[in-house]
């Protein structure tokens, strides 16, 4: 998972770009958010979901929707 913002600055990979993301809900999700980028917690929590996420690759990419909105197409790796 790839966070960019529309105005620039860095990105994000990973569970920091979940939690940069989380900013934009509302204000307790963004205090997860905020906690969820404290380095040694990104650390432990990008640990877990590499542990118990699935095994198979899905590969994503995004397009604009003519609305303007960003849609993005994941396919699965089958192996």
């Amino acid at each position: 998972m790839t966070y960019r913002s529309a105005e620039g600055g860095p990105e994000f990979q990973g569970m920091a770009a979940l939690a940069r993301a989380l900013e934009h809900v509302n204000l307790a999700w963004a205090f997860c958010g905020w906690m969820l980028r404290l380095p040694l917690i990104c650390w432990f929590a990008e640990i877990i979901a590499d542990a118990v996420g699935p095994s198979r690759a899905e590969h994503c990419r995004s397009r604009e929707h003519p609305a303007g909105h960003v849609v993005l197409d994941c396919v699965s790796a089958q192996k």
